[in-house]
């Protein structure tokens, strides 16, 4: 790895260190690999993996406790040393399952910064969600970045995810870097006049349910 190399490897620890507060960092996905669960920072949405649910391969370290994983207000934040170069590939996939406290899903956003050096170094990032469909990114070249991508949601109160982190560099001197990766929901929630009508309706029933018959001579 050249001195350039390094210097970004340098700057993408900096950046990803920079992103999560002190003492933030509660889990990594060794806990989820462990089949850990969690709730999002702002309690409405709840992520569950199974046991052997995280995937590391390639020339990506097997190491999984140096991944930090970060409890967003609607989801998760990934960084860790999500590097290859000179050649070498990199595969990160985790699976989970996502399900709502209230409301239905209605958005998934994928978001990443990458860095790449040389038109062979790609950056690959995809998902597919039951029940809410696919999201692709993919990026080659060098200063790129992998923009937020929003999924407009079929609805429903949980879901299936299997996310997919592919880092590829074709030749020698070249190098393709993730700082982070983001996975956050959007929740739909009834509206107000709905509930209220739901409510009423349910008074009613219970006036009537409670209403005395009237006496017969």
């Amino acid at each position: 790895m050249n001195r350039s190399h390094r210097r970004i490897l340098a700057a993408v620890s900096v950046f990803a260190c920079l992103l999560t507060p002190l003492g933030a960092h509660a889990l990594s996905l060794l806990d989820l690999n462990a089949g850990a669960s969690f709730v999002s920072g702002d309690g409405d949405l709840m992520f569950s993996f199974e046991p052997g649910s995280i995937v590391l391969a390639g020339a990506l370290s097997t190491d999984l406790s140096i991944y930090t994983v970060d409890v967003l207000s609607h989801g998760f934040r990934v960084t860790g040393p999500l590097a290859v170069a000179d050649g070498g590939v990199g595969v990160l996939t985790l699976a989970y399952d996502v399900g709502t406290i209230a409301g239905s899903l209605a958005t998934a956003t994928l978001t990443s910064l990458p860095s790449a050096s040389g038109m062979g170094a790609l950056a690959f990032l995809g998902q597919s969600a039951s029940g809410l469909g696919d999201l692709v990114n993919a990026a080659t070249g060098a200063g790129l970045n992998i923009p937020n991508t929003t999924l407009i949601a079929e609805g429903g109160s949980a879901s299936q995810v299997f996310t997919s982190l592919q880092l590829l560099t074709l030749n020698s001197g070249q190098l393709a870097a993730v700082a982070f990766f983001e996975q956050t929901f959007g929740i739909a929630v009834p509206e107000p006049s709905t509930g209220l009508l739901l409510l009423s309706g349910l008074l009613g029933l219970a006036l009537i349910g409670n209403r005395n018959p009237e006496r017969t001579e």
